[in-house]
């Protein structure tokens, strides 16, 4: 016989159980969508088309580029600020934290107009910069919440022996803090790559140099006035979502580490 509070326990795992099969369930459905469109007419003909009627080869390598220098400094910003804000001691100090959690408030189509006249007048149109900058910028505060309540779980005892040990800021923060941060730095690697390998409207706005352009620009290439070709429309985002899909397996432990660990509490 089960008793009362273990039956209770059974229902309540078996209800959240459902509800997560529910979730995945509604999540699925698009990439199933998108997937089974990609095969229409052809079937697998249709990636081979996408890559015959593209340069695809390049354009990948200029979203590695622009995404890999927007992740690169943003983990290298984002360690440093959390670190500072974190651990540190200095007047105004969660008054300027508070001032970059302003940033989430303000949505990103807002600030193409401005971005767009300070990028035309650094001459910066048709280069990988004009996407860096902003990409670095929209990813900043909130991988800064991540990595400042992580680096607040870390006692400060740790810090405290490892300058009595002879460690300046800098080398606590590379052979202490990173070290014990790879979780909470998975998140913010794979959380800054989906959006900048993901982002459209700045990049549409920004490169017209085909041979610059980055690969969320290709699925347009088959969007016409009077027909549009959507099986090689979505062949083509199917590929793009393939080195998403691969980080994410390739990170998994560690981000399930990073938001089981703390990563994200307040």
């Amino acid at each position: 016989m089960i008793d009362g509070k273990k039956a209770r326990k059974m229902w309540k795992r078996g209800l959240q159980n459902a509800v997560l099969l529910v979730i995945a369930f509604i999540y699925i459905i698009p990439v199933v969508f998108m997937v089974r469109k990609s095969l229409e007419k052809n079937g697998l003909q249709n990636y081979v088309e996408v890559f015959k009627e593209t340069d695809m080869t390049r354009n990948f390598l200029n979203s590695l580029i622009v995404t890999s220098v927007s992740v690169i400094l943003v983990v290298l910003f984002v360690s440093l600020a959390a670190y500072s804000f974190s651990k540190l001691n200095y007047p105004f100090k969660n008054g300027i934290y508070l001032m970059f959690l302003t940033a989430l408030m303000i949505p990103a189509a807002s600030m193409m107009f401005p971005t767009f006249l300070v990028v035309n007048k650094m001459g910066l149109i048709d280069n990988f910069m004009s996407l860096v900058g902003p990409y670095v910028a929209i990813q900043l505060p909130f991988n800064l919440v991540i990595m400042r309540n992580y680096y607040d779980s870390i006692p400060n005892s740790i810090i405290e022996a490892a300058k009595i040990d002879g460690c300046s800021t800098f080398q606590t923060l590379r052979y202490i803090m990173f070290p014990m941060s790879v979780p909470a730095l998975a998140v913010v690697i794979t959380w800054t790559f989906i959006g900048c390998w993901n982002e459209y409207m700045y990049a549409f706005i920004f490169i017209n140099e085909p041979s610059m352009r980055t690969l969320t620009m290709l699925p347009t290439k088959f969007a016409g006035l009077f027909s549009t070709r959507y099986e090689l429309m979505f062949a083509t985002l199917v590929l793009i979502e393939i080195p998403i899909i691969l980080l994410y397996l390739l990170t998994q432990k560690r981000l399930q580490e990073g938001l089981a660990s703390g990563a994200v509490k307040g």
